[in-house]
């Protein structure tokens, strides 16, 4: 059974233990929730040397899902899982993540 363990934890051992001797101290991980905002959104991000190079926004769960429904629209004869599975893929592919993809990466590692 898998334990819930708290950001710090988690933080530290993917920049101490899960990166190379060449990108320690060069790759930051950062995750906030916004708690009060109404939605409470938040956002996760990778940094090296200080540079934000992905972020990802819980609003993208939002942008994926109207994209996923305009498209059956437009293709009404596809099913719903293979539009919904294109459309994250085109995301990812522009590199678009929501901070539930960060989470699921995690716990395949």
């Amino acid at each position: 059974m898998a334990t819930k363990r708290h950001w710090a934890e988690v933080r530290k051992t993917l920049e101490k233990n899960l990166l190379c001797d060449t990108l320690k101290g060069r790759v930051r991980y950062f995750a906030t929730r916004y708690q009060k905002a109404h939605d409470q959104a938040g956002r996760v991000c990778v940094l090296v040397d200080k540079k934000e190079i992905i972020n990802m926004s819980f609003h993208i769960e939002d942008d994926r899902y109207a994209e996923t429904h305009a498209r059956m629209q437009d293709d009404p004869d596809k099913s719903f899982w293979d539009t919904h599975d294109e459309v994250f893929d085109d995301f990812a592919q522009r590199g678009l993540y929501y901070p539930g993809d960060f989470g699921l990466a995690l716990l395949s590692t």
